[in-house]
C-alpha cells in the first residue's frame, strides 16, 4: 500500500472509530450534556450539569435549590401542598452555582426552595468563581462527546440500564436514596467515623465567612423576588456529631456568626440548624450530615406551615 494511501485508510478509520464513540456518547448521554439521557440518570458525577439540563424545558410549580443535604428532599413532599417540583440542588454547590442555575435554566417555576448550608459560604476551602456548567465548548465537547470517561460512564449507564437497576436521580431531580434507606431499617449500630473523616479532609479545612457570598445568597433571593417567585428560605439541621466536630475546629464563634447573619440578611428564614431536626434520629445512622427522607417531608411541611416537630 502507497504511503498516502496507508494515511487515507488511518485518517479514514480514525474519523470512522471517532464518529461511532461520539454516536454512542450522544445517544446514551449518561450525563443529560445533549439533552438527551434516555436511559435516565446512574451516576452522581456530574450533577451540576445534569440538574441544569434536566430543568431544560421542563414545565413545574416548584424548584428546591441547594446543596448535598437539599438533593435528598423528595418532590413528592411538595406535591402535598399542590406543586409539581424539581430538585435542582447537588453536592457542593456554592451560592454564585445556585444563582448561574436561577439566571440561565429556571422555567416556569413560581415557587423557590431554598436550603442555605453553613459550608457554601466558606472561601477558605473555595474562592468565589464562575460557573459554566451547561455551557457548550469544544472541551465540553470533547469530554462528554469523545473522551474515554464519557465513554466509561455511557457503558456503565447502559449495563445498569439492562440490570434493572433504579436510577439515582428520578426525572423530578430528586435522588434515589433506596439504598440508604435499606441500610437505615437495617442498621443496628451507629457508625459515623466514615462521613466524619471525609468531612474532615475535604470540607473541614480552615473556615473563612464569605461577605461576598452572602451577597451573592441576597441576589438569588432579589432577582426570583423581581421575576415575581414566593421564596421560601431555610437553613439546613446540623446533627449534634457535626456540631461537635465545628467546634473541635475551633469554629463554633464562625458557625453562631453565620447563623446572625442569615438571619439578618434574610428576616424570616427559617433556621433550623439547632432546633426541632437535630436529633440523631432526623439522620441516617451512618451519615451525620445527611437528613433522612422522612426529614425532609417534615421540613417541608414545616416549611409550608402545617406540622409541628
Amino acid at each position: 500500500m502507497k504511503p498516502i494511501k496507508y494515511v487515507i485508510v488511518c485518517c479514514v478509520s480514525a474519523l470512522g472509530f471517532g464518529a461511532l464513540v461520539a454516536g454512542f456518547n450522544w445517544f446514551v448521554d449518561p450525563f443529560a450534556y445533549f439533552g438527551r439521557n434516555p436511559f435516565g440518570a446512574y451516576h452522581n458525577y456530574e450533577t451540576r450539569l445534569l440538574k441544569a439540563r434536566m430543568t431544560d424545558g421542563k414545565k413545574y410549580d416548584a424548584v428546591i435549590f441547594g446543596s448535598s443535604r437539599a438533593d435528598t428532599i423528595d418532590t413528592k413532599f411538595t406535591e402535598k401542598w399542590g406543586m409539581k417540583s424539581f430538585n435542582a440542588s447537588f453536592l457542593g454547590a456554592y451560592p454564585e452555582e445556585i444563582l448561574y442555575l436561577v439566571r440561565n435554566f429556571l422555567t416556569d417555576a413560581k415557587t423557590a426552595i431554598i436550603g442555605f448550608d453553613y459550608y457554601m459560604f466558606n472561601s477558605e476551602c473555595r474562592d468565589i468563581f464562575k460557573p459554566t456548567f451547561g455551557a457548550t465548548s469544544l472541551k465540553e465537547l470533547e469530554k462528554y462527546g469523545i473522551s474515554y470517561y464519557a465513554v466509561r460512564h455511557s457503558a456503565l449507564t447502559v449495563k445498569k440500564y439492562l440490570q434493572k437497576r433504579p436510577t439515582l436521580y428520578k426525572p423530578s431531580g430528586s435522588r434515589n436514596m433506596y439504598r440508604q434507606e435499606a441500610e437505615n431499617r437495617a442498621a443496628t449500630t451507629t457508625d459515623y467515623t466514615r462521613i466524619l473523616n471525609f468531612f474532615e479532609t475535604g470540607f473541614a479545612c480552615d473556615y473563612k465567612l464569605s461577605d461576598e457570598r452572602i451577597k451573592i445568597a441576597q441576589t438569588i433571593v432579589s432577582t426570583l423576588r423581581q421575576s415575581g417567585h414566593t421564596i421560601h428560605l431555610f437553613m439546613h439541621p446540623f446533627h449534634p456529631a457535626l456540631h461537635e466536630r465545628i467546634s473541635n475546629h475551633g469554629q463554633a464563634p464562625v458557625f453562631e456568626e453565620w447563623r446572625g447573619r442569615m438571619k439578618a440578611a434574610f428576616p424570616g428564614i427559617h433556621d433550623l440548624t439547632m432546633e426541632p431536626f437535630s436529633k440523631p434520629k432526623d439522620f441516617y445512622w451512618n451519615d451525620p450530615v445527611h437528613y433522612t427522607k422522612a426529614t425532609g417531608g417534615e421540613i417541608i411541611d414545616l416549611i409550608f406551615g402545617s406540622v409541628k416537630h
